[in-house]
């Protein structure tokens, strides 16, 4: 009975290393292809693929906040800088207690553009045709990057 038991226990070992092998091996692949579609310029091909990984909560807690930095960086090529808060605060739902993952964030709310306008009272980031208040989100974004910081240090520290 014992026996049987350790067996069944190996097994299940065997097969979680050998799923958690094949995803590594997937998410080095969707890497390596969203990475040469950012190499050819093709922005929103690599947006997808990053923005995927991004989302992916299994993925490595040491490369998604470099997923995210380079689908951040997609989407400025593409000028679709409206979308960014959204998907940000997204990742990092998703990535709560991912302190690599926030630390990149915080930085993209620093370096990112700050500029956006009001249209029925909601925040637009970047660019906007046809109407709205024009609004610097610099205290804003410094606020929320200070905030993330300081989450990441708690998680960091753990």
């Amino acid at each position: 009975m014992k026996l049987k038991n350790f067996i069944v226990l190996i097994a299940a070992i065997l097969m979680t290393t050998a799923s958690a092998g094949a995803e590594d091996i997937a998410h080095l692949e969707i890497r390596r292809q969203a990475h040469k579609a950012y190499t050819n310029g093709n922005w929103q091909d690599a947006f997808n693929l990053y923005r995927q990984l991004s989302l992916e909560i299994q993925n490595d807690p040491k490369k998604v906040g470099k997923d995210f930095t380079q689908a951040w960086q997609c989407l400025r090529h593409l000028n679709r800088l409206s979308e960014l808060d959204a998907f940000r605060e997204n990742v990092i739902l998703r990535h709560a207690d991912n302190w690599r993952l926030t630390q990149e964030a915080a930085r993209s709310y620093i370096q990112n553009n700050h500029g956006g306008y009001l249209v029925a009272g909601e925040f637009h980031r970047g660019h906007h045709r046809g109407g709205g208040k024009y609004v610097n989100a610099i205290a804003r974004d410094r606020a929320r990057a200070l905030q993330l910081m300081q989450q990441s240090m708690g998680s960091a520290e753990e």
